[in-house]
């Protein structure tokens, strides 16, 4: 599971956003890899100072330590660039991730991860610490 930088003030504006993005995913018996390189282009119609552009992209990588333990390293990285203002962004996230799954409806995650911020802007930039506790619960659906 993807883990997204944190991105930018929510408003109604109206804009053309232009996507590509590719996601490769590998499955061995063990060995899990996804790569998902992307590019988003944001053209507001109303005003032209939250014009962007993002250029990133997404690693995991997964090892089954056993068959229901898992083991993932993840990072994410998202350069932003404002067309007027000249405003840079760096968005950095390293996390590892561990997942053990119980039953069929029960599996539960742990994980630690680094998200950081180098803006050209004073004030944007920043850095945090984040630790996750998650359970999943999945319905059987009669199977």
């Amino acid at each position: 599971q993807e883990l997204f930088a944190s991105t930018l003030d929510v408003n109604a504006d109206v804009h053309r956003q232009r996507r590509l993005q590719l996601d490769y995913r590998f499955r061995g018996e063990r060995l899990e890899l996804r790569l998902r390189p992307r590019y988003r282009s944001y053209r507001y119609l109303q005003s032209t100072t939250r014009d962007r552009e993002d250029v990133g992209g997404y690693a995991e990588l997964a090892w089954r330590v056993r068959p229901r333990t898992t083991l993932a390293l993840h990072a994410t990285a998202l350069n932003r660039e404002f067309m007027t203002t000249g405003r840079e962004d760096r968005d950095r996230i390293y996390g590892i991730r561990a997942e053990h799954r119980w039953t069929r409806q029960l599996t539960t995650q742990v994980g630690f991860h680094r998200n950081t911020r180098n803006s050209t802007t004073p004030g944007f930039s920043y850095g945090e610490n984040v630790a996750t506790i998650t359970f999943l619960w999945a319905r059987n659906n009669g199977r």
